[in-house]
């Protein structure tokens, strides 16, 4: 019956036989409820359609309505069905303006949120503010910022506040059941208990209370997943509904293409920084190459250029040079406001300083000076630190094959550490700082022995003439002439000499002696001053500056008269074996070009020459004289001889003659050939036979021997 009105919009009244009619109508009798024996069912209508009933019923008697009865009761029902669509729109008209509200609301926060990130591109500045608005938003104890790095699978925690700010390290996708989940399903993850957050493998901070409600949705900027944004609260659970989550993603959505935003831009800025930083180390490079070619031999100023643009390219306070100069660490280079040593002074090269022990560890250091209750490493350090009045050092060595040669320090007044990037872009200053240093000394070094190998050759060649012409010349006088006057054109020396010395005699000789290309002509003297020094000592006498007093005031040397005042003296003692026997002098008044060191090497090699010459020369005085003495000898041996001939002819002729003559008479007054002769004299004439064949014998043996 009740479907019936609602489908015809006709009031029904059954007032009998109520049974049959609701079996006409298919009604059912609701099990334990009364049977109504009268009833009355009228439609309430709401433009022409039925959205309800007003049903009346008489459990006692039929014909309980009558026809004003169902007049009154449609009434009834036609004001009710008024005042239920009234209610309804207004019920609806409420709904609608509390969703335009919370609309209203939620586009004034999306504005303040985008208003905010159309003034931001830094991305950390933007992490910052949309996680505050959020935590704002939502009066959320717990906020965070996710960030997916999907090649290394790694987590990015730029925003994490838990009731205050917290600095998370990056970490896997594994240790992060939520955000491992979010790659999968790309979708908002919500929990309204505690344990809905333990079933996720939520992760709790340490000595954090645990989540009781919460939500995480993702950052999509098109298709791809960039990371998320999830908030906590610890307080309640079902903290949040669908019209926070909405909202949640909307600003996710908004915070997405920003971020998105801030990353390109991010990136070109990086492009850009990266590529303005390689244009000043180019012209930084390029800068210190035209200094290298401008200063091949002099590195002051190629440190002076790296030390500037070390500080200016990484926007640093201060950077000196130092290099190793034995027990010191000389300050070859400064560039900068703090003062620091003197150029060419310096400090002990040992542990105690940031340099050295960086230079004697070959890697880089830093240091915080004088910290309040903090032990320093570096005492030398913190003392010059408190007298220049900087906090912070840094010091890179300058590493050349392996071994630091020095430094580049860098200084700053706050005492704030240097980044790794920091130091990385002073390494190649450093670098070429070695590089220079070394260059200079290679170039110094070959520029040396260029010139040692030209003074050498100049050398050779003078040495090649003077010995040609002691290859001719055995005679004494002739060497001394020869060497002195190659010597005077050689040094172009206003005063040259020769000397040899007597020592038995105690006699200094002066073979030659020129002044002003006069030759001038001294006696014999004791030898004094610079003569007894190399005669002690075997080395030469060198004077380079103020000779002429030194002389006198040193060495106690009486003034010869008719020579100038020297300016620069040198004496070479012309040594044999190891006996000094004569010295060569050169004395010079040019004070713009005194002798120097080549000159010294010089004369010492032509005194080393002059010297096996006077030898030779000296040897051979000796053999001519022994060869004279030799052939006066042989001519009195030749004439010796001639007297011992003539001795021996005349020895033999008036010795042996004779006295075969005496033995033969003896033999025959022996024999009585004569006449008779006794015993006794027969005696006497055999010792005189004997002796006389004795003197025979020796006579024979002498001229046999001769």
């Amino acid at each position: 019956m009740s479907s019936y009105v609602l489908r015809s919009g006709q009031t029904l009244v059954i007032n009998e036989n109520i049974l049959q009619e609701m079996e006409k109508y298919g009604s059912k009798l609701v099990p334990g409820g009364h049977q109504a024996k009268s009833a009355v069912f009228v439609p309430l209508m709401v433009n022409h359609q039925a959205c309800g009933l007003l049903v009346l019923g008489d459990v006692e008697r039929e014909h309980a309505f009558s026809a004003s009865d169902v007049r009154l009761l449609e009434t009834l029902a036609n004001s009710m069905s008024t005042a239920l669509e009234n209610a309804r729109l207004f019920d609806e008209a409420q709904h609608l303006l509390k969703e335009t509200e919370q609309r209203a609301a939620e586009l004034a926060i999306i504005n303040s949120v985008q208003e905010g990130l159309a003034s931001k591109l830094d991305v950390q500045a933007i992490y910052d503010l949309v996680g505050d608005k959020i935590r704002d938003i939502f009066h959320a104890q717990g906020t965070a910022i996710y960030l997916f790095d999907h090649e290394t699978e790694i987590l990015d925690t730029p925003y994490c506040y838990l009731k205050k700010r917290f600095e998370i390290e990056s970490r896997p996708f594994s240790e992060h059941p939520i955000a491992k989940s979010m790659v999968n399903t790309l979708q908002p993850i919500t929990y309204r208990t505690v344990e809905e957050y333990r079933a996720l493998g939520g992760a709790i901070l340490e000595n954090s209370e645990e989540y009781k409600s919460g939500m995480y949705v993702p950052l999509m900027v098109g298709k791809e997943l960039k990371g998320m944004v999830g908030i906590a609260n610890l307080d309640k659970e079902n903290a949040y509904n669908d019209s926070d989550l909405r909202l949640l993603q909307t600003l996710a959505n908004s915070m997405s293409v920003a971020l998105e935003n801030a990353r390109l831009f991010d990136e070109v800025q990086k492009k850009n920084a990266e590529i303005t930083e390689a244009l000043e180390r180019e012209t930084a490079s390029n800068d210190i190459l035209r200094v290298i070619a401008e200063s091949p031999t002099d590195i002051q100023p190629v440190l002076e250029v790296i030390a500037r643009n070390a500080a200016q390219l990484s926007r640093l306070d201060d950077a000196i040079i130092t290099l190793r100069a034995g027990d010191i660490l000389r300050v070859d280079a400064h560039y900068g406001d703090i003062p620091t040593f003197p150029i060419g002074e310096g400090f002990p090269f040992n542990r105690d300083s940031v340099a050295g022990r960086a230079i004697l560890e070959g890697r880089p250091l830093q240091a915080i000076h004088n910290q309040h209750g903090v032990k320093s490493e570096y005492p030398e350090g913190d003392k010059a630190a408190r007298k220049y009045g900087y906090r912070m050092s840094c010091a890179v060595p300058l590493l050349r094959e392996g071994k630091a040669i020095g430094a580049i320090s860098i200084r700053r007044l706050k005492p704030e550490l240097l980044t790794e990037k920091q130091i990385a872009l002073i390494q190649p200053f450093a670098n070429q700082a070695a590089i220079a240093v070394e260059n200079v000394r290679l170039f110094n070094e070959t520029t040396r022995l260029l010139k040692e190998t030209e003074q050498r050759a100049a050398e050779l060649a003078i040495i090649n003439s003077v010995q040609a012409g002691l290859s001719s010349k055995l005679d004494m006088q002739a060497i001394y002439d020869l060497v002195g006057d190659k010597i005077s054109e050689i040094f172009k020396a206003p005063a040259v000499f020769i000397s040899t010395y007597d020592l038995v005699a105690n006699r200094a000789y002066y073979p030659y002696y020129s002044v002003e290309r006069k030759r001038i002509s001294l006696a014999p003297q004791p030898p004094s001053g610079a003569a007894l020094e190399i005669i002690r000592t075997r080395q030469p006498v060198f004077l380079q500056r103020d000779a002429e007093k030194r002389l006198v005031e040193e060495y106690k040397m009486p003034t010869i008269p008719g020579t100038p005042d020297a300016e620069s003296y040198l004496l070479m003692p012309m040594i044999v074996g190891s006996h000094v026997k004569g010295g060569i002098g050169v004395m010079s008044t040019d004070r713009q070009h005194p002798l120097d060191d080549s000159s010294v090497h010089l004369l010492q090699t032509i005194a080393s020459s002059m010297s096996v010459a006077l030898e030779n020369a000296r040897l051979f005085d000796e053999t001519q004289r022994l060869f004279l003495e030799a052939q006066e000898a042989r001519a009195a041996a030749e004439q010796a001889n001639q007297a011992k001939s003539a001795f021996l002819s005349s020895m033999s002729h008036e010795l042996r003659t004779p006295l075969n003559a005496i033995i033969n008479f003896v033999e025959m007054i022996a024999r009585g050939m004569i006449g008779p002769v006794n015993q006794e004299q027969v005696e006497l004439l055999d010792q005189t036979l004997q002796s006389s064949r004795h003197l025979l014998n020796l006579i024979n043996d002498v001229l046999d021997i001769s």
